[in-house]
């Protein structure tokens, strides 16, 4: 393994030491100024070793290239500097000026390439597309994780991310990315798939996919290998297109409810910590805690989300973070006198979206819950035989 830092704005802060394998490689620590020459450099090299590119800078890396065998023909990852899914014009981005060509193409077709913490995004004139695999013989391995992957203004046409001819062995895996479009455009699509082969293996986790004219476009035919779940795919005209393929679409939060477990009539506005600014973090007590489905439920669920935050057990959340509470808190226990048999309401903070193996007791006798919130417990007092008296109520959270 081999590792290249890239620092566009040649800054004096680097994320990590330098380590290279041969005297013919720069001194540690320095960094070049672009992918695209960091790229260039490693091919001179006849570069055998898999390589990490450790991207920062706050000037944009203005590419359009294609990652290729030509280029490197062993395990390539690239890592941005992005922390939260927002994107931050301060940190390290590609982004595509162009009018008419691709800004970052994946055609590798030995080795695995992985993307992670990357920010890509189109100028709002480019009708092409962001980010894009293409490779129509061989195998192709691509990995995209905890990206945020735009596109700006409304052209009638060009996607965020985009599939090309990929073979039938291909194996295409995109989850925990923010995928957005900053104008309500009236013809890009968020994630595009239908120009892969049937055989495809396409996995879309976890991610939040929203602004644009189809979010999620789908194969006409085939597809019995492209599982799309637990995304939250919103406020497009079409979450996922008008395709017929056999693909699986389930525990999708949408407006349009296409799948099984759907999850619809969300108020969008009110889910996210800043939706108007694209700041699509959970927030507690919404309908998208718990909705998904979990890693021992499904491999394919990623065990983490953007912020590295564990994912576990049988449901999940949908989209690209969870909602990781700061603690339970109550505030408020009505009516304050609780007599056996009456209903008794609980309110606070950080209950979690579902019961499931939490409890309310009253003394050591546990209580008949009928509705389980974030901010609110309903149950039946009951103490068997004995009086309440002024026994403890209390709420455990497993």
């Amino acid at each position: 393994m081999k590792y290249i830092f890239v620092d566009t704005d040649a800054g004096t802060s680097q994320p990590g030491t330098a380590v290279h394998a041969s005297s013919s490689w720069p001194a540690a620590g320095d960094c070049f100024s672009r992918l695209n020459t960091a790229f260039a450099h490693a091919t001179v090299q006849a570069e055998t070793d898999s390589i990490t590119f450790y991207c920062r800078g706050a000037a944009d890396d203005t590419l359009s290239t294609t990652l290729s065998d030509t280029v490197l023909s062993q395990d390539v990852t690239i890592i941005g500097e992005t922390t939260t899914p927002v994107y931050d014009t301060s940190k390290y981005q590609i982004r595509n000026t162009g009018a008419s060509a691709n800004c970052f193409v994946i055609s590798k077709t030995t080795g695995t390439v992985t993307l992670r913490n990357l920010q890509v995004t189109n100028a709002p004139t480019n009708t092409q597309t962001a980010l894009r695999t293409s490779a129509s013989t061989g195998t192709l391995t691509t990995l995209i994780e905890q990206c945020l992957i735009g596109t700006g203004g409304a052209p009638t046409s060009g996607f965020a991310v985009g599939f090309g001819a990929a073979p039938s062995t291909a194996s295409i895996t995109v989850r925990n990315c923010v995928i957005w479009c900053d104008a309500g455009s009236t013809g890009r699509t968020g994630i595009d798939s239908t120009g892969v082969a049937s055989t495809t293996s396409l996995k879309i986790y976890n991610n939040v996919v929203t602004g644009f004219a189809t979010g999620i476009n789908r194969r006409a035919t085939g597809g019995a290998n492209m599982l799309f779940k637990n995304n939250a795919v919103f406020s497009n005209t079409d979450d996922f297109g008008s395709g017929s393929a056999t693909i699986t679409l389930d525990y999708n939060a949408s407006d349009d409810g296409d799948g099984t477990n759907a999850v619809t009539g969300v108020t969008w506005t009110n889910v996210f910590e800043d939706y108007a600014n694209q700041d699509f973090r959970v927030k507690s007590g919404n309908a998208l805690i718990g909705a998904g489905i979990g890693p021992t439920s499904d491999a394919n669920v990623p065990t983490t989300d953007f912020y590295g935050n564990s994912r576990t057990g049988t449901t999940t959340d949908i989209g690209a973070s969870m909602y990781v509470g700061t603690g339970l808190t109550v505030t408020g226990v009505s009516p304050s006198n609780i007599d056996s048999g009456e209903s008794v309401t609980i309110t606070g903070t950080g209950f979690g979206a579902s019961q499931g193996t939490s409890f309310v007791k009253i003394g050591n006798d546990e209580q008949t819950v009928t509705s389980w919130g974030d901010t609110s417990i309903v149950f039946t007092a009951a103490r068997g035989a004995q009086s309440m008296g002024n026994a403890t109520l209390t709420v455990v959270k497993v």
